[in-house]
């Protein structure tokens, strides 16, 4: 999955983490990028992960995600 290099200070981050992903076949390692992230748009709001959260996911991981879903 692609990796979020960096947002606009419009943008909240939600979770940050260290991120290995590859180009070919070279391998690269950024740390402290934005996992979760938020931000307005119209009426609403978007929230966007980097990670797979269905094949990822357990009860905890869920349950935490649906706070943040629910409280943003």
């Amino acid at each position: 999955w692609p990796p979020i290099e960096g947002v606009a200070e419009t943008v909240s981050v939600h979770l940050t983490g260290t991120v290995d992903y590859r180009e070919g076949t070279t391998t690269y390692t950024l740390t402290a990028v934005p996992l979760l992230v938020s931000f307005s748009s119209g009426d609403g709001k978007v929230a966007f992960s980097t990670f797979r959260v269905a094949k990822n996911a357990d009860a905890d991981i869920i349950l935490t995600l649906q706070y943040m879903m629910y409280q943003l």
